[in-house]
């Protein structure tokens, strides 16, 4: 059957004509179609499920459709996944006799859907974790307070302080982590075992000694957010570890590694810690490593964690 109205066949979207019958049967293919998806005459004549089988694509048998009162026709939408990954909007236009299927490539925007969703997941996740760590210290200096002024204990006013000190380490936490989760335009090469005992000099840590390898080069890098992966790296080593933990930074293939000689992390634990708000329990914030991550991550590397020699915890960065 050939179709001779002009908007079925200059169409930039493939449509495909039918006849709505049980069951439904493909009656002619718009150009777009032919172009973009085999274009063979032998799904003409077949059914319309047989013949967006034939092009990779499976829909429900059930159809969800809304009638038109005004115009007396069926319209219809939903989105589906061809064989090729790309991700149709299929719109029917029904009517007694002849019927359309318009097949819209919505891929690009499908694929911002995704990242938007994860996106407002993550955000959600990391509220609530944030939301909880202030509640804790902030229920301590409150709680501390009054017991400060009804007694006079000056052990309730450091107390208080401590809870302090706590809240403004997480705000400055959440705000470097929302900065290294940017993506990253502005890069220079930076020699990296100067700026890794750049960073250690900023670590409380008298007993604790560092080793760098001083063949590690340059990297392209943002100095300012690589110096903070290597300062969060050193005081995660310190208080992890023994007041002697011994940190060193080498050089890999492909990158760099950051090893010391505490306790490790528990080979089904290492995915997790890289999540906002994940904590041993030690006090800390558990943002630490999860700026890491999204320094990393706005660079382009890839960060794993795993055992250093001596079993504790190594942190591997791939360019």
């Amino acid at each position: 059957m050939k179709h001779t109205e002009p908007l079925f066949e200059t169409h930039p979207d493939p449509v495909v004509q039918y006849k709505p019958d049980d069951p439904s049967v493909v009656t002619a293919l718009n150009p777009a179609f032919r172009q973009q998806f085999d274009g063979s005459t032998a799904l003409v004549d077949q059914p319309l499920a047989e013949t967006l089988d034939a092009i990779g694509i499976a829909v429900d048998d059930e159809w969800p459709a809304v009638t038109d009162a005004n115009s007396n026709t069926v319209d219809s939408t939903l989105e589906a996944t061809a064989a090729t990954g790309a991700v149709y909007a299929l719109r029917t236009v029904e009517g007694h006799e002849t019927s359309y299927l318009l097949l819209t490539d919505v891929s690009s925007y499908a694929a911002d859907r995704e990242a938007l969703e994860a996106e407002n997941d993550r955000l959600e996740r990391f509220a609530r974790t944030v939301a909880h760590d202030l509640r804790n210290p902030l229920e301590v200096a409150q709680s501390r307070l009054v017991a400060a002024q009804e007694t006079g204990d000056a052990i309730h006013f450091e107390k208080v302080a401590a809870a302090h000190r706590r809240i403004r380490e997480l705000v400055d936490d959440v705000l470097t982590l929302a900065k290294s989760g940017a993506t990253i335009s502005d890069t220079e090469p930076v020699d990296v075992a100067a700026l890794a005992r750049e960073a250690w000099a900023s670590v409380d840590a008298d007993q604790a000694t560092l080793r760098v390898d001083d063949s590690l080069g340059t990297v392209e890098a943002d100095p300012e957010r690589l110096r903070t992966v290597f300062e969060n790296l050193f005081r995660n080593a310190v208080t992890h570890g023994s007041p002697t933990v011994a940190v060193s930074v080498d050089a890999l293939d492909e990158g760099f590694a950051v090893a010391d000689t505490g306790p490790g992390v528990p080979a089904d634990k290492r995915d997790e810690v890289f999540e906002a708000g994940v904590s041993t329990g030690d006090g800390t914030t558990g943002l630490g490593l999860s700026i890491i991550a999204e320094i990393a991550a706005a660079h382009g590397w890839e960060v794993t964690l795993t055992e250093s020699p001596s079993g504790g915890a190594q942190f591997e960065f791939r360019l």
